[in-house]
Formats: C-alpha cells, structure tokens, sequence
C-alpha cells in the first residue's frame, strides 16, 4: 500500500522542488525494492539520482549511488551495481563521515558476498560495522552484520556466520528494522541452503517465508530456496508443487533461477521431459550476472540433467562451464558438485581436498562412508545415488520409491559388473570435440 500511495503521489509532484521531488522518489524506490518492484525501484533512484545531480547534492548523490546497487543486483545487473558501489565509496569517503559512508561500506560487502569473494565480504562488513557504530546507526550495524555473517557461512564457518546473523537480529528486533529482519532470517536460510544445511536451512526459510507474508514484504526468494530444499531432502513432489508455484506468480530474475533448477532436478530426477527446458531457461537468465551462485547451481543440475539421459559428452562440458570460478572461490558445494560429474565421465584428473564431504569421500574411494555423510544431511537419493555408483544393487528399492527411475535404470543396466559410472566413458579426443561443441552452443 506505501509503494502504492508513493507511485501515486509522484503522479501529482509537478508542484515540488528538486529536492521534494528527488526525496519523493527514494521513499518510493525504498518500498518498491522491498516488495519486489524492482525495475520500478531502479527507475525511481535513477530519477532522483539526476535530480541530486543537478543540485549538487554530493552526499544524496553518494548515498543514492549504494542504494540502487541493491536494486541493480536484484535485476542481474551485476556490473552497473558494482559500478554504483564503487562510485558512492570514492565519493563519500571524500565528504566527511557518516551513516552514508557506512551504509556505501556494507554495499560494497554485500556486492563481495553475491560475489562469494568471502574474505573481502567480511572485510567490507567489518569496516562497515565499526563506521555505523561510530556514527551511532543501529540499522546500518544490523547490515554490516548480516553481511559478515553470510560471507562466513559461503566460507564454511557456519558458527561464525549463524552467530553474526542472529546479532543482526536482535539489532533488527530491538530497532524495529522489519527489513533487516526479513534480510537475516533470508540470509540464515538460503546461505545455510547453499551449504546444504538443510535442516537448519528450512527452519529459517520457514520463519522467513512467514514473517514476509505477515509483514507484506517479498517472499518469493525464499520461497524458491525452499523448493530446492525440499527436492535435496528426497520430497520432490513438494520441492516441484512450491517451485511451480514460484513461477506461476510474480518473480523477480533470482528467484526464477532457483525455482527452475528446482524443477530441472526433479524432472531430470524421474525422467520427466521437460528438465532442459527449464535449465536452459535458467542459464538464460543466470548468465549476465556471472555470478558463481548462480551459474554453479546451474551448471551442477544441467551436468546431472546430462548424465542421467546418458550424454557424457555434455556432462563434461557442463560440469567444467564454471569448474575454474568454483575453484578460484573455493566453494565446496559448487566444486565439489562439478568435479563429481567430471569423475563421473573419467574428465577429472584430481580433485581438490577441500570440497564437501560427501564428495570428498566418494572420489576418495569411500562410498559407504559418503552416502552415509548424505544421509545425516537429509538426501536420500544423494545416498543411494552414490551406492549405487558402487554397484550396490540393495539400493534400486530406495531409488525405485523416490520414483528415480534413471539412476534406477543405469545401476539395473549395469549388471553389477563395474559401476554405472564406467558405463559411458568419452575418450579424451571426445573431451576435447565436446568442450568444442559447447563453446560453439554458448554452454559456460
């Protein structure tokens, strides 16, 4: 309703002065980025970015500049919100200090965050903190928080990470920052999804879920993180329903990325048609950003996609796509995801040491133990599927029930004679013409 009253508002504002007008259009930029307008919300900062341009209002200019950072990131835009970021610091830092520069300072963690460059994501959240403490702002401390606290848990310190996080909520609760609130419990959940975390991960997408409906703010992020949470914890019809959902209704870009791979998993999964359409459209939209949280996601569920119809060729090029950027980052789900599909078709000559257990354990020889580790993460077909690329045909019953009938079919076609990762194995000429038809195609 505020969104709406601002944009009617602005309707009747020839009457105001610059400075009326360029406040005007922050107010409505502000709820119109919080309830998911988000090319309304670029628009209305760019209008009173020109207007504080002409009044040579250099702080709003810098201030306005990191606001609309979030607004472009929220559309892909990835390079004109760095852009953006940069600019306000270079420019704030030269006036004397303030809330603004603090907030420009937790912006530009933010923008290292999204970019899973995670020791400078804590480094800008850090700097960000002590410049809000010392300019007295609560809010712009919550934020800082927030941001540390999501670029530890990218790191693998999940401790450090949840205990940011949750200071960021008590900040939010004790101010009333409806906002910040949403944004923690968001972070809490999707990041602890990234790490699947899952259990945790739907506890707080839940919370979120709840609190944004209740307080009218934009659910669908979440929404969507809890579609993929479900398809990991083996309930696909769930995981496909809420995804489906997702893309019926209003979505912004990011959101629409990971209810699509949701969908391009379970489909991919019992060997509905369908799955590439979905993926597709989700490196579509993924790639203008080139953000490894998204294209890593992606890349991971088109590579399985491929090899589940038996496509080795394209599971390696899929899996090697962005196999570089998850190890230059030194993500442990993303790389550990792709050098697995790789390992899968004979294409990986040795993987790291570092990636997630689960992984590290099958590629390391031990599949009991990694499909163990699967389980106490609540995926049951990652645990079968991994058994079952040991031969183990006492799994093909838990396979059957997910209703994974590709991963069924493969371990009943092999025999029991080697594993169903044997079965298909590309020469290394192969490697070279596939990586060479995907490059032609766009694939990466």
């Amino acid at each position: 309703e505020a969104a709406v009253q601002y944009a009617r508002a602005l309707r009747f504002a020839g009457g105001l002065d610059a400075a009326e007008l360029a406040r005007l259009f922050d107010s409505y930029a502000e709820e119109a980025l919080v309830t998911g307008l988000y090319e309304e919300s670029v628009k209305a900062r760019l209008s009173a970015l020109g207007l504080y341009r002409e009044l040579d209002d250099r702080l709003r200019i810098g201030e306005t500049l990191s606001r609309l950072t979030n607004a472009f990131t929220r559309l892909g835009r990835n390079q004109e919100a760095e852009e953006a970021s940069l600019e306000s610091i270079e420019l704030l830092e030269s006036l004397p200090h303030g809330r603004e520069l603090a907030w420009a300072y937790a912006v530009q963690a933010y923008a290292r965050m999204l970019s899973r460059d995670n020791d400078a994501g804590v480094a800008w959240a850090r700097k960000a903190v002590t410049a809000a403490v010392a300019a007295g702002d609560r809010e712009v401390e919550a934020y800082g928080l927030n941001m540390a606290g999501t670029s530890l848990i990218m790191a693998g310190r999940f401790d450090e990470g949840v205990r940011d996080l949750e200071r960021s909520l008590v900040i939010a609760d004790e101010e009333n920052l409806e906002v910040f609130r949403m944004s923690a419990l968001n972070m809490l959940g999707t990041g602890l999804g990234e790490m699947m975390e899952l259990e945790p991960a739907e506890t707080w997408l839940r919370e979120c879920i709840a609190f944004a409906e209740a307080y009218e703010l934009w659910p669908v992020y979440p929404r969507a993180w809890l579609a993929l949470v479900h398809v990991y914890r083996g309930r696909w019809d769930e995981g496909a329903a809420l995804a489906g959902s997702v893309l019926r209704g209003l979505h912004d870009p990011i959101s629409e990325v990971s209810a699509l791979i949701a969908l391009g998993r379970v489909r991919a999964r019992r060997g509905d048609p369908g799955a590439f359409d979905a993926l597709d459209r989700a490196l579509e939209i993924s790639r203008p950003g080139g953000h490894l949280q998204r294209l890593g996601h992606v890349h991971a569920a088109r590579a399985e996609a491929a090899w589940l119809v038996g496509d080795a060729e394209r599971t390696l090029v899929e899996a090697q796509a962005v196999y570089a950027l998850a190890l230059e980052k030194r993500h442990l789900w993303f790389a550990g995801e792709l050098a697995y599909w790789q390992w899968k078709v004979e294409g990986l000559d040795a993987p790291p040491d570092w990636i997630a257990e689960p992984y590290r354990l099958q590629l390391a020889g031990e599949p009991a133990a990694a499909a163990e580790s699967w389980r106490v993460r609540g995926c049951p077909y990652e645990a079968a599927r991994t058994l079952a690329d040991a031969d183990d045909e006492a799994v093909l019953a838990e396979l059957d029930a997910l209703g994974a009938r590709p991963a069924a079919d493969a371990l009943r076609r092999a025999g029991g004679t080697r594993s169903a990762r044997a079965r298909v194995r590309p020469q290394r000429r192969g490697h070279r013409q596939a990586l060479e038809r995907g490059r032609g195609r766009g694939v990466g």
